[in-house]
C-alpha cells in the first residue's frame, strides 16, 4: 500500500524543520531533506508523538535513525545487512555507528542481519517483547 501524502498540510511544516535543524550533520539522512520533512509533517498528522516504537530496514549510515530516535521514545531498532547490497556499512561501520547512536539514545537497538532470515525476524520480535510497531519504514 503506497502512502499519498496530502498537497496541503494541516500542520505548520515548522514542526519537521525543526528536527532536522537538530540532526547531526556528520550523519545525514541521504533522503531529499524537502521530502523528510514532508514525510515527517504527514507522519504528525496521523500518529500521536511522541511514537513509541520504530523499526528501520536498511539505515546504511544512520541519518534516518536520528530522526526516528527524536521522534520516538520507546524504542527505535535498525536492521542492516552487514557488506549488503546496494551499498550495506561493514560490520566494523555498523558496530562503531550503532555504538554511538545507543550512547546518544539510550532507546536505540540495532540488528545486524538479513530482514527476510528468520534469525534476525526472532531478535527483533524477541527484543520488542510483544510491543506493537507503530513506524515501519523500509529503506533497504
Amino acid at each position: 500500500m503506497a502512502i499519498r501524502v496530502p498537497p496541503v498540510l494541516p500542520i505548520p511544516p515548522q514542526f519537521a524543520e525543526g528536527i532536522l535543524a537538530a540532526m547531526d550533520p556528520v550523519l545525514p539522512a541521504l533522503q531529499q531533506q524537502d521530502e523528510l520533512t514532508l514525510f515527517c509533517s504527514w507522519l504528525a498528522t496521523r500518529m500521536d508523538l511522541p511514537t513509541s516504537v520504530i523499526v528501520e530496514i536498511g539505515s546504511h549510515r544512520g541519518g534516518t535513525i536520528e530522526l526516528w530516535a527524536r521522534l520516538c521514545r520507546q524504542a527505535m531498532i535498525a536492521i542492516d545487512l552487514p557488506d549488503g547490497v546496494g551499498g550495506g556499512q561493514s560490520v566494523e561501520i555498523m558496530a562503531a555507528r550503532n555504538a554511538d547512536l545507543t550512547r546518544r539514545f539510550p532507546h536505540y537497538h540495532g540488528i545486524a542481519g538479513d530482514s527476510h532470515a528468520k534469525s534476525t525476524v526472532d531478535a527483533l520480535e524477541l527484543y520488542l517483547d510483544h510491543r506493537p510497531i507503530d513506524l515501519l519504514f523500509i529503506d533497504g
